[in-house]
């Protein structure tokens, strides 16, 4: 099973059930996604990669990008490419957020990704021969219909194929006793938010609470109450 795959299933079987919910306590943003609508975001972002950017099979992406449910959302549009998504580098072409933006010197296509809420423009200036996401992207379908139907032993994730990252996603789920279909929360500091962000979601049938705010911690009442309305758990469990 590829992230391509299980995203497909997911939406196919059970396409209104939240898949991602993005929190940020400290501004009140909440953002929850579908496995329909974050098929739809993550459509366009792949349509913006291979057909205007070229990406194919095998290149590297970097994907600067902080704790937000756009992350995720660039993830899985590397898993549909079959590109390599490279974390916190500069690759030939970069995915990047505004704060990140000088770090990217020696890219040769970058992607401005706004972090505005359900990721309209965030009306900053472009820097020339910057692609702005929020409106490249607009262009492209609602459905991403790959060449080929990405592989179980295509790259995507440092040294892990596509079948190998659902792999450990689902050792990582029973290493923290996550039971099938539950709706669980990831903290942004989590060592292993790469694969708890979406991976594991998918892995179990289940649904991801993306908690962003540096600033609180499990034990915090408000956090508490607040994970206690979304219906989430942390399952920290064993690593």
């Amino acid at each position: 099973m590829t992230p391509y795959a299980a995203l497909i299933r997911r939406q196919r079987q059970d396409p209104g059930r939240p898949l991602l919910t993005y929190l940020a306590p400290g501004t009140g943003e909440r953002m929850e996604l579908s496995s329909t609508s974050f098929l739809n975001a993550v459509a366009k972002a792949a349509g913006l990669l291979r057909d205007e950017l070229d990406v194919e099979p095998g290149d590297r992406v970097g994907v600067r990008l902080p704790c937000h449910w756009q992350r995720p959302v660039w993830w899985a549009a590397c898993a549909f490419v079959g590109a390599v998504y490279v974390p916190d580098a500069t690759e030939p072409v970069t995915v990047t957020s505004r704060e990140y933006l000088e770090f990217c010197d020696g890219a040769q296509d970058i992607v401005l990704v706004s972090l505005a809420p359900f990721g309209l423009p965030d009306g900053g200036p472009v820097p020339p021969g910057v692609i702005e996401a929020a409106v490249a992207a607009r262009s492209h379908p609602d459905d991403f219909i790959p060449y080929d139907e990405p592989a179980d032993d295509w790259p995507l994730f440092g040294d892990a194929t596509a079948a190998q990252v659902m792999r450990r996603a689902t050792d990582l789920a029973q290493r923290r006793e996550i039971p099938e279909g539950a709706r669980f929360a990831v903290r942004c500091d989590d060592a292993e938010v790469h694969l708890t962000q979406l991976p594991v979601a998918l892995a179990i049938n289940g649904s991801v609470v993306l908690l962003n705010d540096e600033s609180t911690r499990t034990g915090d009442a408000d956090v508490d109450a607040l994970l206690a309305t979304e219906g989430a758990t942390y399952y920290e469990g064993g690593s």
